[in-house]
């Protein structure tokens, strides 16, 4: 995601990660198109679709939608250091941790891993940076050919779940939304850093 990303705001790189890209794509969809493989009609493969009980269903503990922001100290516990730096980003290195009694091999990625779990660590209380998420439930339903969201104030909205039909069982999304009704839920969480630019802009001025 980086690499497509950097790519696309480098003006040199952009116009060959666009053709490059659209070349795949039209093999891509040319080797789609030319396969061999035997698919169902639709309607043979929703009516053989897997069948799953909804007994006892439970229910969400509200509808509509909360938003939260917990405090960092609180969600520096949960962060992946190592999926978020040496796999996400392919830095080298190891995680250092704070329970290791073993020498740590302290190349770049491993200072980078102390300094934002420093600068985490010394943000508490200050409120700089900040976590905001929202997530919700929703009533639902599943239709013949797609699952319908239902709200209090906004008109049915339905979702199109699409089903392969070249090998059993022919699963969809929709098949997992009872028919009588039922809930789904969503959620979104920032990941931009909000109060990332007043931060550095704090340390880079420690540094003048």
């Amino acid at each position: 995601m980086i690499g497509v990303v950097s790519d696309l705001f480098d003006k040199d790189r952009r116009p060959i990660f666009d053709k490059a890209n659209r070349t795949l794509k039209d093999k891509l969809r040319a080797q789609h198109t030319t396969s061999k493989r035997a698919l169902l009609p639709l309607d043979e493969a929703r009516d053989k679709r897997w069948a799953l009980g909804f007994n006892d269903l439970p229910s969400p503990p509200f509808t509509g939608t909360k938003v939260i922001e917990p405090a960092l100290s609180e969600l520096r516990e949960y962060i992946d250091w190592d999926v978020l730096l040496f796999h996400a980003w392919e830095a080298e290195g190891q995680v250092p941790t704070r329970d290791s009694r073993e020498p740590i091999p302290w190349c770049s990625s491993a200072r980078a891993v102390r300094s934002r779990q420093g600068a985490a660590r010394r943000d508490r209380g200050q409120t700089v940076l900040r976590a905001k998420g929202v997530y919700g439930f929703w009533g639902a339903r599943r239709g013949r050919r797609r699952h319908r969201a239902r709200q209090r104030r906004a008109p049915a909205d339905a979702a199109a779940a699409g089903r392969p039909r070249d090998e059993k069982p022919y699963l969809s999304l929709a098949d997992f939304v009872a028919d009588g009704g039922d809930h789904i839920g969503a959620f979104a969480v920032t990941t931009a850093g909000l109060g990332a630019d007043e931060l550095s802009e704090r340390f880079a001025a420690e540094q003048r």
